[in-house]
């Protein structure tokens, strides 16, 4: 028994090895999205408007929640590799036009970093959140299907008690054409069965109806999240600002424009700026964000 365990564990951590490997290859080009949206970024005119973010920072601390679904495309998945940039990057030095820096890590588990800084004296907490547990959709359903929906299910429990404890929640990957965000690998089937059913979209608009709620901002960087969740969740929601899609995006842009529109929140930035902020240093022209904001 101890041998076909260890042989089990062998191959286990082979196989995510193999994949450690694939997102290291990856990771320069993810992180030099990043820098390239960044550079964009500081070239901004450095004003602030801060009484138009003055309910997002009321309380003691603030506390962002960044997660990344189950990005698969073909058989490979990107969430991890486009966590562990993010990560990289907001622990990099600031420029003095930034506020996506400067970041120090606090605590770290296999699928979740979280990091920390002070901004005009108040406590900025961030939490980024992958999905995957290996870089190959092929092993995550089949080998690995267990931890993947072990991985899946806690992933999605922790999403819905951010949607009522963070003031900031992100979410980048699938739509699932409004059946409920992307948290797990999918057969055809399954996709049907969910888009027909909405099954996987009831916890998430419960924990949208919660209150007390200490969220102020969600943003959906996923293709045509206007169209698939906007109106549930002004429904349940209605004082929640919010960042959607008007069409389909994909993962490199999705990350420069969820980068743009983090650091406008947290610099505090002016409306021009913000919506320069969220479209994509890699298609300039590309106005798919959306920031609804919430009179108060």
């Amino acid at each position: 028994m101890r041998a076909a365990n260890f042989v089990f564990s062998l191959i286990v951590l082979l196989t995510l090895q193999a994949a450690r490997a694939y997102t290291r290859a990856e990771l320069e080009g993810a992180v030099a999205d990043l820098h390239q949206q960044l550079d964009k970024l500081d070239g901004q005119n450095p004003r602030s408007c801060a009484q138009d973010h003055k309910p997002i920072f009321s309380g003691d601390s603030v506390k962002v929640a960044l997660y990344y679904g189950y990005e698969d495309s073909g058989d490979i998945t990107l969430d991890s590799v486009h966590a562990r940039a993010l990560s990289k990057v907001l622990q990099e030095p600031c420029t003095p036009n930034l506020e996506v820096c400067g970041f120090n890590q606090v605590s770290k588990t296999e699928n979740m970093t979280r990091l920390q800084k002070t901004i005009r004296g108040q406590k900025v907490i961030v939490s980024i959140y992958s999905t995957s547990v290996s870089s190959s959709n092929e092993a995550n359903m089949g080998r690995l299907s267990s931890r993947q929906r072990v991985r899946s299910q806690k992933i999605i429990q922790q999403f819905h008690r951010d949607l009522v404890e963070s003031d900031i929640v992100f979410y980048a990957g699938h739509s699932r054409m409004g059946s409920g965000l992307g948290f797990s690998s999918q057969t055809t089937g399954q996709t049907i069965f969910e888009y027909l059913t909405r099954i996987p979209l009831r916890p998430m608009m419960k924990a949208l109806e919660a209150r007390p709620s200490r969220l102020k901002v969600l943003g959906l960087f996923s293709c045509e999240s206007d169209k698939y969740y906007r109106a549930a969740i002004e429904a349940r929601n209605p004082r929640v600002n919010m960042f959607v899609t008007a069409d389909d995006i994909f993962p490199d842009e999705g990350e420069q424009m969820s980068l743009g529109a983090l650091n406008s929140i947290l610099a505090r930035k002016c409306e021009p700026e913000l919506r320069d902020s969220l479209l994509p240093a890699l298609k300039p022209d590309h106005r798919s964000v959306n920031y609804i904001r919430r009179p108060f």
